[in-house]
């Protein structure tokens, strides 16, 4: 797809090009949490333990 109306409206568009909704959202569910883990790491430093995954 292309981002639709919202796009024209967003300062950085997270657009999937794909049909299958499934996809498009884990798609972006994935990218909110690279988006966290870059934020985390922003924040706090690569010295944080490591985490149970």
């Amino acid at each position: 797809r292309d981002g639709g109306r919202s796009a024209p409206l967003c300062d950085l568009a997270l657009v999937v090009s794909s049909n299958d909704t499934q996809r498009i959202q884990e798609t972006h569910n994935l990218i909110g949490h690279i988006i966290c883990e870059l934020v985390e790491l922003a924040l706090f430093g690569k010295d944080q333990p490591e985490r149970a995954r």
